[in-house]
């Protein structure tokens, strides 16, 4: 059962990571752009 609830436990980690830097990366493409309309 332990070793169930692991794997269980890190694609969720790993899934919070990824929409973590999908929307930094979100907000880069924003900051970019803003910049080259100055």
């Amino acid at each position: 059962m332990s070793k169930f609830g692991k794997s269980l436990k890190e694609p969720t980690k790993d899934l919070k990571e990824k929409k973590r830097e999908k929307i930094l990366k979100k907000m880069e493409e924003k900051m970019n752009k803003e910049r080259k309309k100055r």
